[in-house]
């Protein structure tokens, strides 16, 4: 099936009490997008005969615009999934239903219709498509293929752009090497844990024997100073250094013997 992903026309800035969906076609947008709808119309193959349009005022005119252009006079089709910020599964699921012969146009918003046509190219289109742009796309339900790009300020379609080439798969010898290489990581990354945590054990249990032997000398500077304390008192002395005195012999120490008066 041919599909045609057609971007609104130019609208207005602001409608009052109406908010962004109630935004209309400039004159200037209208007269560009009569343009496009002419020029589609001048081929069978890139002429609507279906056409589904997001709800928004600026889409439903640009979508009346292009039914009118291609002389199509079926409905045109206000569809939720064209909404801005839809997800494009959505789209794409309902296009399974699609069953006419000939051009499907589907009107909407950027970046919704990239989006829609990175799902059916199965990559990323470059640089969007422009207010009242279309993009083609044959697409049978697998991986679609790009047919033209109209760019509305160009006097051509470009039939190819340069889409980014995908990925080309590793081969099974690149692959286990790859899953060698993350295995080697996780080795390696555990290894560093484990010799982190050894570092840090062995500085606390340094830290911890530094402790007891700035303890130890302590306790021995204290004892070669000299200073008196439990167990270093000095024989016939009292605790507070003085001397004892036996008060049987009148020795110093005792008080004076009472006389008589």
């Amino acid at each position: 099936m041919e599909i045609l992903l057609v971007r609104h026309a130019q609208a207005v800035e602001e409608a009052p009490g109406l908010g962004d969906a109630g935004r209309w076609l400039t004159e200037k947008g209208r007269k560009t997008m009569r343009r496009m709808a002419r020029w589609l119309d001048e081929k069978n193959k890139r002429r609507p005969v279906v056409v589904w349009t997001s709800p928004l005022v600026r889409a439903v005119q640009s979508a009346e615009i292009v039914a009118a252009g291609a002389g199509y006079e079926g409905e045109v089709k206000a569809i939720s999934e064209l909404n801005p910020g839809r997800d494009p599964g959505d789209l794409v699921r309902l296009l399974g239903t699609y069953e006419a012969d000939g051009p499907l146009a589907l009107v909407g918003h950027e970046p919704s219709l990239s989006l829609i046509a990175a799902a059916l190219l199965g990559q990323d289109l470059p640089g969007g498509i422009k207010k009242s742009g279309v993009v083609a796309i044959e697409w049978t339900g697998g991986k679609g293929t790009l047919r033209f790009v109209r760019d509305p300020a160009e006097d051509k379609a470009r039939k190819t752009l340069e889409l980014p080439a995908p990925e080309a798969p590793a081969p099974e010898e690149d692959k286990a090497a790859q899953k060698q290489k993350k295995r080697d990581d996780k080795a390696a990354a555990k290894e560093a844990k484990r010799a982190e945590k050894d570092l840090a054990k062995a500085e606390k249990a340094e830290a911890k024997e530094a402790a007891k032997s700035s303890k130890r000398r302590g306790k021995n500077d204290k004892a070669d100073s000299g200073e008196p304390g439990e167990g270093n008192q000095t024989p016939g002395t009292s605790e507070a250094g003085e001397p004892k005195t036996d008060r049987a012999d009148g020795k110093a120490g005792d008080p004076p013997a009472e006389t008589n008066p």
